[in-house]
């Protein structure tokens, strides 16, 4: 957004990068192991069922995750106040950040 505050360019831009990320990736993966040059794409049919089950469940668990994390915030603010939100949050934040150490 430093050049332009247009919704559409941000968009391609994020897709841009996305794409170059992706062909970044692909030319060091084929770098690392050159066999990947002979490799032929093939689609086993059968394993899409169990793939597409298996991406429901988790695009379920990344929508629900936050909103389970996030909501306490909107009850304290509505109930309180926005202040109440500031001295709940910090705390709750560096306590989570600090999580991080055993779980490494």
């Amino acid at each position: 957004v430093l050049f332009s505050n247009n919704f559409l360019i941000v968009v391609v831009v994020l897709i841009l990068s996305r794409i170059i990320g992706f062909l970044v990736h692909l030319f060091f993966c084929i770098y690392v192991i050159p066999e990947l040059r002979r490799c032929r794409i093939v689609f086993i049919w059968t394993s899409i069922k169990p793939l597409l089950r298996m991406g429901s469940w988790m695009t379920v668990s990344n929508i629900v995750g936050p909103v389970m994390v996030y909501s306490d915030r909107f009850l304290i603010g509505a109930l309180v106040s926005m202040t109440a939100v500031s001295y709940y949050v910090t705390p709750y934040e560096v306590v989570t950040k600090l999580l991080i150490v055993p779980g490494a």
